[in-house]
């Protein structure tokens, strides 16, 4: 659904000099090829036509090649052209790259964690969207983390997790991969860390020390 396709053709009057040849080229399917994206060009007798569709368009069109001469002689031929859907990559925006944890073993939910889910462009919009999620370590984890349709981030982390888990995360839809299509966005990432340990001040008491006996009283004579 993008790009250009050259048709190289001769040109020959067996009636007369080619300069009084004229060519004119339509396109049956003004969405898909507007006649503005034909562009012919023709040097000697050979004649090249540049078909442009317009971006993530797809379907059929004829293109309808007319040459007419000054002797009123005139030959068509139709070139039909199909152009096939591509699928575009799915995308999407997290709204931070760190989350820090306040305490662990909670389950947790953020709601609007990813924003700006598209497929792709407007023709794509009815495709399922799924988010894959990678940890880095998945024993951080006593629910592994999975964001919903909707954005929203949920997980819950072990009882013990330390430091910072390290989160791949990539947007999947359902458009396949025909004709060189895409169908996972980029790879990005996200930090959910551990809070920190807690220490835990030792408190040691001293034995209170024995009270001297009063020393014995010593008579002297």
């Amino acid at each position: 659904d993008s790009g250009t396709t050259n048709i190289t053709f001769s040109v020959i009057d067996v009636d007369g000099p080619l300069a009084g040849i004229s060519i004119t080229v339509t396109s049956s399917n003004q969405s898909l090829v507007p006649n503005t994206n034909l562009v012919l060009t023709i040097t000697g007798e050979t004649a090249s036509l540049a078909i442009t569709p317009l971006t993530n368009a797809f379907g059929s069109t004829a293109i309808q090649v007319i040459a007419s001469d000054t002797e009123a002689s005139r030959s068509t031929n139709v070139l039909g052209l199909i152009v096939n859907a591509v699928n575009d990559a799915p995308s999407f925006e997290p709204s931070t790259s760190l989350i820090a944890l306040t305490k662990n073993g909670e389950f947790t939910r953020r709601t609007n964690f990813v924003t700006g889910m598209r497929a792709g462009p407007t023709n794509e919009a009815s495709q399922a969207l799924t988010f894959v999620l990678t940890p880095e370590d998945t024993a951080f984890f006593t629910t592994q983390p999975a964001i919903s349709a909707s954005g929203m981030l949920s997980f819950k982390t072990a009882t013990n997790a330390t430091g910072t888990n390290v989160i791949s995360v990539l947007l999947r839809d359902t458009g396949g991969t025909s004709f060189g299509g895409t169908n996972e966005s980029p790879s990005l990432s996200f930090k959910i860390a551990a809070p920190p340990a807690s220490t835990s001040l030792a408190m040691s008491s001293t034995p209170r020390s024995q009270r001297a006996s009063p020393a014995a009283a010593v008579s002297l004579k």
